[in-house]
């Protein structure tokens, strides 16, 4: 049972009710449903007007020909005055019957075709929404985040070979997170991917995260107790346990 207009609106019924697709219990149920949001009909008059336009503008104009040659093919009145029962006459208006009764279940299941096109297609664009939508969502729960009032705010210090990279570097050792701000970074190879390491006096460098070239985006990273700095370098796909020199990008010093 439908119970709100959103849902009537989401499931297709409305269509489905023009086109004459809805059996007595669902007809009766979107009775109900009209009586209680009256502005469902505004919707149903809109979908009518956008099928109705649609139908014009795919409508295909017979040729004048075919008028008529089945014009001509009909009988010839008669010159008297009482009209003679001509049996070829009631054959040809059983047959023009037909041939109308077909057109119309004809442009009937190509208009249900083409609403199920248009479904399809509403269907994929609404899915496309619902990922982006969630993927700005998340965005922004990561900048709020990394926004912290008591977040520490180190800006990289770039090495010689890559001096135009921007990066903002947000950690926090009571929450015990960091958080990547990419603004500018160069461009990777097909087999390449940044890394960030976990710096500690006295110890090997510590592999930390993998990622690819999310410009204009905050990320998420590890959080490594008592190091005193962090760094990105570039390194083949898959990583590396050490970090390249050749290809440090920089430092964020704690």
């Amino acid at each position: 049972m439908l119970k709100s207009k959103q849902e009537i609106l989401d499931s297709g019924i409305l269509e489905l009710y023009i086109l004459g697709e809805l059996n007595s219990d669902e007809e009766k149920e979107l009775t109900l449903a009209i009586e209680k949001y009256p502005s469902l009909k505004v919707e149903i008059r809109q979908i009518e007007k956008s099928l109705e336009a649609l139908a014009q503008k795919a409508a295909v104009e017979p040729h004048p020909n075919v008028l008529n040659s089945i014009l001509s093919s009909l009988p010839e009145k008669q010159s008297s005055k009482e009209p003679t029962k001509d049996k070829s006459f009631f054959n040809w208006s059983y047959l023009l019957l037909a041939i109308g009764l077909i057109s119309s279940i004809a442009y009937a299941f190509w208009q249900k075709s083409k609403y199920q096109e248009l479904q399809n297609s509403y269907d994929i664009l609404k899915e496309e929404c619902d990922v982006l939508q969630n993927d700005y969502n998340s965005q922004l729960a990561l900048y709020e985040d990394a926004h912290n009032y008591d977040n520490q705010i180190i800006r990289i210090a770039a090495s010689d070979n890559f001096k135009e990279s921007k990066i903002i570097f947000y950690t926090n050792p009571e929450t015990k997170k960091n958080y990547l701000e990419i603004a500018d970074l160069p461009n990777l190879g097909s087999n390449e991917t940044f890394q960030l390491w976990s710096l500690k006096a006295d110890s090997d460098p510590i592999p930390l995260n993998l990622f690819g070239s999310t410009l204009n985006k905050i990320l998420e990273v590890d959080f490594v107790d008592g190091s005193s700095a962090y760094a990105i370098t570039i390194e083949k796909s898959g990583g590396a346990q050490a970090p390249n020199l050749d290809k440090l990008i920089g430092v964020f010093n704690i």
